[in-house]
């Protein structure tokens, strides 16, 4: 074969051969079509030296599955890589978050890697996906948009926190304390540390419940005060406080006598003539601190005596008495000589005298004084003999009799009264239990008490005592001094004196000592056998509401009455020895109780270890504005007002001392 010659002589040449020895062919034996398509290429087969075939296909290139590694058509179908995820080594963005969170808050995209088979990406680089909101974080973590959203605090943050009533905070002892946020920051712990108000402790300084004020316990002693009364001089060396009157600020103003050589009010000694009793009148701040005081004295002795007080509403105080000779109070010399006169006198809020008058015979002195709600004063007393203050003249009906007047808010006499008999209707020996007690309710109604002998007509009709005894009266006259009703009450003994206050409303409180069984209008009370100390109550009509009888074994003198904004009823004075107002004994001497309606028990103090004298007395008793209690009077021997014992130096010396209410 491939010689061109008919070797078999056939006629045919070389017939049978395939082809020629040595011939070289193209050849391709992959599918149609895809020869020199991709990396596809035909290749070269040799004739065997038989002729009778072609050897195998050498070189050719035959389509392969498509490797996504090669940048090459490997499979031949004229398109390169069909099918592959990506080119191998080739970056691309990736994201596995949520749609619509990739750029938002803190969420962000990363980087994924073309795999060397080109068949898929690796792991996605960088990414920040969504989380839970984190209150640690200022950054919207969640990456909706919102940054925070649901959280209340910062973990691990500290605020000042107080779950106390606003306005407390730092008063008292109350204070704030810290408070830590979670570690979630959706709240904050427990306050930690703080105080919050607590129910009062009266017995400390501290003020618990954070109002401002350290709530004293009541009737504990706020300040107190007292007086020594200096004498060289042979016999009684005494005096006392007899009526106490308060401003809105608290100033106390009082009124009063010795009987010595010098007393230190506070602003130094204040020298007498040495004999007969002087007239004392003071001011004194709040904190029971001097501010100026007086002491009046006649160089002809006797007795000169302030015995009421009362302050208008300027602040200027208002006393009454007794001066036996004449006085200077500041304005020139009043009274006559052994002509024992009553006194009306003004001062201003500095002590300076500002009004002054004297009237009646002798004997008279005007006891009490009250200032009504327009500025109005109502003066009563004892005076002998006819007299005028300032109308026409009163009568006297023989004896010691009983008088009342009223003087404008200017000073000017509005009218005057008489009352009495022929016989005495008060007493005019200095002795304050046996004069009448005056007091003035909202509408200018004035209220008036005391106790008489013979027979008193005070408009209603008599009032007849029990012979050779004194009785007590109560009795109410309209702003015109038109009488309203009246009252008598008595038993077969002496009943010396009653003091009258007004409650809120309008009530009347009644108070004094009896030495018999009485009817003050309830029934007949026990008596404990001595002197008793009583208090009632009546409508402002007169009508009795209430009476209580402390009857003990023990004399008790009532010699004052105050009821306090809350209707509270305040009585002081003096006691024989130990007695007990439900708080269990106490020693007697000087006191001050206060009551509630019907009686019941709220406090008492009792001053003294003397007992019963007449150097051991709490003459007069008031509140303040915040309901402070001030009591007056004196004290013989060794008294505790809050301080400590204190031993008088004369045989009384006076006090001053403020109560919690």
């Amino acid at each position: 074969c491939g010689n061109e010659i008919d070797d078999d002589c056939n006629g045919v040449v070389d017939d049978g051969c395939a082809c020629a020895p040595g011939d070289v062919q193209s050849c391709y034996s992959g599918p149609p079509g895809t020869a020199s398509i991709g990396v596809c290429a035909p290749g070269e087969h040799v004739c065997d030296p038989g002729g009778l075939g072609f050897g195998p296909c050498v070189g050719e290139v035959l389509p392969g599955a498509e490797d996504c590694a090669s940048p090459v058509d490997d499979d031949c179908d004229g398109e390169v890589n069909e099918g592959c995820p990506c080119a191998p080594g080739e970056p691309s963005p990736c994201y596995a978050g949520p749609l619509g969170t990739a750029g938002v808050g803190v969420c962000s995209a990363g980087v994924h890697v073309c795999e060397p088979s080109g068949l898929g990406y690796g792991p996605c680089e960088g990414e920040v996906l969504p989380v839970a909101e984190s209150c640690a974080t200022l950054e919207d973590d969640d990456c909706d948009g919102g940054a925070n959203e649901g959280c209340v605090c910062t973990p691990g943050a500290t605020e000042v926190c107080y779950t106390g009533p606003p306005g407390t905070m730092g008063v008292g002892q109350c204070q704030g304390g810290v408070k830590t946020c979670d570690n979630l920051g959706l709240g904050f712990g427990p306050c930690v540390g703080e105080v919050t108000p607590q129910p009062e402790v009266c017995e400390t300084t501290a003020d618990e419940d954070c109002d401002g004020v350290a709530t004293p316990c009541p009737g504990s002693t706020i300040c107190s005060v007292t007086f020594p009364i200096n004498s060289s001089m042979v016999g009684t060396v005494n005096g006392s406080w007899e009526a106490v009157a308060v401003d809105a600020m608290g100033n106390v103003g009082v009124t009063g006598f010795m009987d010595g050589q010098t007393v230190d009010l506070g602003g130094g000694p204040l020298g007498g003539n040495g004999f007969g009793a002087d007239m004392l009148v003071a001011g004194f701040d709040a904190s029971c601190q001097y501010l100026w005081g007086h002491r009046f004295a006649s160089s002809q002795g006797g007795v000169q005596r302030g015995m009421g007080v009362a302050r208008r509403a300027s602040g200027d105080l208002v006393v009454t008495g007794t001066i036996a000779n004449p006085v200077n109070f500041g304005l020139g010399w009043m009274g006559s000589s052994n002509v024992r006169a009553g006194l009306l006198v003004g001062f201003d809020s500095s002590g300076v005298a500002t009004e002054s008058q004297v009237f009646g015979s002798d004997p008279t002195m005007a006891t009490t004084v009250a200032v009504g709600p327009s500025g109005e004063l109502v003066v009563a007393g004892c005076f002998t003999g006819p007299m005028s203050l300032g109308g026409s003249m009163l009568p006297s009906y023989g004896g010691t009799d009983l008088f009342l007047a009223k003087f404008d808010a200017q000073g000017n006499h509005a009218w005057s009264l008489s009352f009495g008999d022929a016989t005495n209707q008060c007493s005019v020996n200095g002795v304050s239990s046996a004069v009448p007690s005056v007091a003035v309710d909202a509408t200018g109604s004035i209220i008036l008490g005391g106790s008489f002998f013979g027979v008193v007509d005070f408009g209603g009709g008599p009032l007849v005592a029990v012979s050779n005894a004194s009785d007590i009266f109560l009795a109410k006259l309209d702003p015109a001094g038109v009488h309203q009703w009246s009252h008598r009450f008595g038993t077969s003994t002496l009943d010396p004196g009653a003091e009258v206050a007004i409650a809120p409303g309008g009530d009347i409180v009644l108070t004094g000592t009896v030495y018999a069984a009485i009817d003050l209008g309830g029934g007949v009370l026990p008596h404990g056998g001595s002197g008793d100390m009583f208090v009632a109550r009546y409508s402002s009509n007169g009508a009795h509401l209430w009476s209580h009888d402390f009857a003990a074994s023990a004399t008790q003198r009532a010699e004052a009455v105050h009821v306090d904004l809350n209707g509270d009823i305040l009585i002081s004075g003096a006691l024989s020895g130990s007695f007990d107002f439900g708080d269990g004994p106490k020693p007697g001497g000087p006191f001050v109780a206060k009551l509630q309606i019907g009686r019941a028990h709220i406090w008492n103090r009792q001053f003294g270890f003397q007992g019963f004298s007449g150097f051991n007395h709490a003459a007069a008793v008031t509140t303040e504005g915040q309901g402070n209690v001030v009591v007056v009077g004196e004290f013989g021997g060794t008294a505790d007002f809050g301080a400590g014992p204190v031993t008088s130096v004369g045989d009384g010396d006076l006090f001053i001392v403020k109560l919690a209410p």
